[in-house]
């Protein structure tokens, strides 16, 4: 089994790593593989991997300075690219894979699409879910979208993001949408990251969301979202998580027993 690890610093690579050796295979996508042979300039340093959910050859790849590339691991060659006006700061493929959405670092959110034949120049829709005016009719700036999440239910999707929002507190928000549904929560404390809990982990599922397990600093919350305003679990316990900070949180279904 491997994983795909994006270089940390400035130079823009991506390489795969052995998950059961933590040892990096030969394979490497340098940043200037992924460019027009007639652009000379550094895209910036990785902000966005997704492995294609059901095509594992596919990779979306996303750079600062906007440019969303999906590179072809059997290949090794871009099989598509797309170009935003906008710094990225996340990416994630739609439940169908015929799209994806990308996060900016104004805060809006940018909707793609995959199967079309065309360069595709611009997105299929933009948005900025919590731009408002204020008295003197000027947009306040939003922060970055730190990370998103587009997920199939049986009628409306779910989209759910962090980050977003104007003022100094922007990473302490969660926000969700379904259908008419809009809520977002201020957790009081810095959001380090966050996985749903769904019917089916696999996306050609329809994957029905039920929780949202959101790590906090120095906390971890559960959101209900079943319920009608997508009410809080009650914590069962009364203290923090951990002296250290915890920094990543993932879930793993159907592990075999020797990981365990």
């Amino acid at each position: 089994s491997s994983g795909i690890n994006a270089e940390y610093g400035e130079k823009g690579n991506v390489f795969v790593v052995n998950l059961e050796t933590f040892d990096l295979s030969g394979y490497q996508i340098m940043w200037n593989q992924t460019i027009p042979k007639s652009q000379k300039v550094h895209p910036g340093p990785v902000t966005a991997i997704e492995e294609h959910p059901v095509d594992p050859a596919k990779l979306l790849i996303g750079y600062e300075n906007g440019r969303l590339v999906v590179w072809d691991l059997k290949s090794k060659e871009v099989i598509k690219s797309y170009c935003s006006d906008r710094p990225l700061s996340c990416a994630f493929w739609i439940s169908d894979v015929k799209q994806f959405i990308s996060g900016h670092i104004e805060g809006s959110l940018a909707i793609w699409n995959f199967n079309s034949t065309r360069v595709e120049e611009k997105p299929v829709k933009s948005f900025k879910p919590h731009e408002f005016y204020n008295e003197a009719s000027s947009p306040q700036p939003c922060n970055l979208i730190n990370k998103v999440k587009w997920l199939s239910t049986k009628s409306d999707p779910v989209l759910i993001f962090t980050g977003g929002v104007p003022g100094p507190n922007s990473s302490f928000f969660i926000t969700i949408f379904h259908g008419r549904k809009r809520e977002s929560f201020n957790l009081e404390k810095p959001i380090v990251d966050f996985v749903v809990m769904c019917a089916s982990p696999y996306a050609k599922d329809i994957q029905d969301p039920s929780v949202i397990v959101v790590l906090l600093s120095d906390d971890i919350i559960a959101i209900d979202l079943t319920s009608h305003n997508f009410s809080r679990y009650p914590a069962p316990y009364g203290v923090t998580v951990g002296v250290s900070p915890v920094t990543h949180l993932s879930i793993y279904p159907s592990c075999p027993s020797s990981l365990l």
